[in-house]
């Protein structure tokens, strides 16, 4: 028989992504970052690159200085550059319609 427990639906979200412990991490990097700098993060091979680059964006948002997020081709590094809010918008809007069609070329070739 299963062990029944209850948790307040507070916990549960926070449980959910990534700790404020390391997005907090991330926003130092984002408020020492000059405009007009592009910022570089290393990684090693046992550092998961792509929970910092979730990190990176959720600090960016949470700050309301928007950063544009590239991974260097071949390398482990993260790049990243502070945008305006606009260009914030019009990334986020391009990546809903790409997301949009990839789901429904998915669906179609299906049948």
């Amino acid at each position: 028989m299963p062990e029944f427990k209850q948790i307040p639906v507070e916990q549960q979200k926070a449980q959910k992504g990534i700790s404020q412990e390391i997005v907090d991490e991330y926003k130092r990097y984002i408020q020492d970052l000059n405009k007009g700098h592009v910022g570089l993060l290393e990684f090693g091979r046992t550092e998961d690159i792509e929970l910092a680059r979730k990190a990176l964006e959720q600090a960016g948002e949470e700050l309301r200085n928007y950063v544009r997020i590239r991974r260097r081709r071949g390398e482990r590094i993260l790049q990243f550059q502070r945008i305006t809010q606009r260009e914030w918008q019009q990334k986020k809007k391009r990546d809903r319609a790409r997301a949009v069609k990839t789901r429904t070329s998915r669906v179609s070739s299906a049948k």
